[in-house]
């Protein structure tokens, strides 16, 4: 894995993971590629529901079973987002920032209010989707078959990271 892992912090009996990533694109090409419900289906393989306001209504549903809702909490394109999630797992939040970097975009994306249970796989599939989402910024075509080899590369990894947080 060429991306480095991520953080994660402890902030009383909750985690945040928080990953930094930087990318061959413009601010606003990861803003939309982000934000658009499209383009999320290409690198977070989800049909996505993500009304562009403040109190907007935000899904994703990967299977019947599998799926995130909650609301925009921050909406300022194309530097910040901000989104409950809530999901089986409990309700956290995540915060994503976008700006300029050289001739590229910087994103931080900040999980944040996880349980001790649910952070290693969220870290290692923000982790993984993060790649995708470089693979579609790049041109590629982001593949679904390449993300569960990622994930499953980098689990045990995040889980060691929440263990010694």
């Amino acid at each position: 894995m060429s991306e480095p892992l991520g953080t994660v912090h402890r902030d009383g009996d909750r985690l945040s993971v928080r990953l930094e990533r930087r990318y061959a694109a413009t601010v606003e090409e990861v803003w939309s590629a982000f934000t658009d419900p499209a383009s999320i289906k290409r690198w977070l393989f989800a049909d996505a529901v993500l009304e562009p306001e403040l109190g907007g209504r935000f899904e994703l549903n990967w299977s019947a079973d599998e799926h995130a809702t909650g609301e925009v909490r921050a909406w300022e394109p194309p530097h910040l987002l901000e989104l409950t999630w809530v999901e089986a797992g409990g309700d956290s939040v995540v915060h994503v920032e976008i700006s300029a970097d050289g001739d590229g975009a910087l994103l931080v994306l900040e999980h944040r209010g996880l349980s001790a249970d649910g952070a290693g796989g969220l870290g290692a599939g923000w982790h993984a989707h993060l790649a995708a989402l470089a693979d579609l910024l790049a041109g590629g075509d982001a593949i679904a078959d390449h993300w569960e080899p990622r994930f499953d590369e980098l689990h045990p990894q995040y889980r060691a990271l929440v263990e010694a947080t």
